[in-house]
């Protein structure tokens, strides 16, 4: 259910100065998950030091680097309307909130036991970082220091799809995250290391 921060400010909000920049993700070719609500430092996220470190740690902060992936396709949620006809003002419906977005993928040619560990991931409270094309890492800016993944309500892979002659084999993947998770989307600047094979 959408709700409003009460009172309503009796002026309306300024928006931030305009960055004539244009901000564009491109693809997403990797996932980073991490454990819900685990922060770090953004001026880390550029490290490749920092993120081998967060591999190989025994302690909270772990993180963990997916497989490449193939064919990513975000479906930003629809608004979630009440009423209409006689049952609203006007017959305008009323918007309760928004549809939470999913995020489907594809994991090609996986090694025998890769799904079947990630999988587990679908019984823990994680959160997600996305590698883009141009070599940087998205993020979800909780202070101007400090970041987050995204939260994922929900993850699922499904069994592997054997190819055939002209197709790989892959396994279909997608993740479910809140309505609102971008609102602090933010980027890296392009890394100087090569984040695919970390």
């Amino acid at each position: 259910m959408k709700t409003c921060d009460c009172p309503v400010p009796t002026v309306a909000v300024s928006l931030p100065e305009i960055d004539e920049c244009p901000v564009n993700t491109g693809q997403i070719q990797r996932i980073i998950f991490v454990d819900r609500d685990v922060q770090y430092p953004i001026a880390s996220l550029t490290s490749d030091t920092f993120w081998a470190d967060k591999q190989t740690t025994t302690g909270t902060g772990k993180c963990i680097f997916t497989p490449l992936i193939g064919n990513p396709e975000f479906e930003p949620g629809d608004p979630i309307e009440f009423g209409g006809g006689n049952e609203t003002i006007d017959g305008i419906p009323l918007i309760v909130g928004n549809e939470p977005t999913p995020f489907s993928f594809r994991f090609y040619s996986l090694q025998q036991g890769m799904a079947k560990a990630m999988k587990v991931l679908s019984c823990r409270a994680i959160d997600a970082y996305f590698i883009n094309q141009n070599n940087q890492i998205v993020y979800n800016a909780v202070t101007t220091t400090t970041a987050t993944g995204f939260i994922v309500q929900a993850f699922n892979i499904k069994d592997r799809r054997p190819g055939g002659q002209t197709d790989p084999d892959y396994n279909e993947a997608k993740l479910t995250m809140e309505d609102g998770w971008s609102d602090d989307y933010a980027l890296t600047e392009k890394l100087t290391w090569n984040p695919m094979t970390i």
